[in-house]
C-alpha cells in the first residue's frame, strides 16, 4: 500500500466515527435528555458506524488493497444483517 492508499483507509475509519461525534454533540447540547433516547442516539450511531466500517471493508477488498479470506466476508455478511437488524428494531420502536 502506498501512503495514499493508508491515508484513504484512515479516512475511512474517521468519516465512520463521524456519526458518534455527531450524536454525542447532540447529547452535551441536551442535558436533560431521557435515558431511551440516550441510548437510541448511541445505537443510531453504532448502525451508521457499522454500515459505514462494512462498506469501507468492502471497497477496500474489492480494490485489492487489504487480503480477506471469503469464509470472513460471509461472516461478515452475516454478522452486519444481523447487527443492523437488531438496532433497526430498536430504533424503530423507539423513535415511531
Amino acid at each position: 500500500m502506498t501512503g495514499s492508499e493508508r491515508l484513504a483507509t484512515l479516512a475511512l475509519l474517521a468519516f465512520g466515527t463521524l456519526p458518534f461525534l455527531a450524536a454525542w454533540t447532540y447529547i452535551y447540547a441536551h442535558k436533560e435528555m431521557a435515558l431511551d433516547q440516550l441510548i437510541t442516539l448511541n445505537v443510531l450511531a453504532a448502525f451508521f458506524f457499522t454500515v459505514i466500517e462494512t462498506f469501507s471493508l468492502i471497497l477496500l477488498r474489492g480494490f485489492g488493497r487489504i487480503a480477506i479470506p471469503d469464509k470472513f466476508m460471509h461472516w461478515l455478511g452475516g454478522a452486519t444483517v444481523g447487527q443492523v437488524g437488531g438496532m433497526l428494531v430498536w430504533i424503530i420502536k423507539k423513535v415511531f
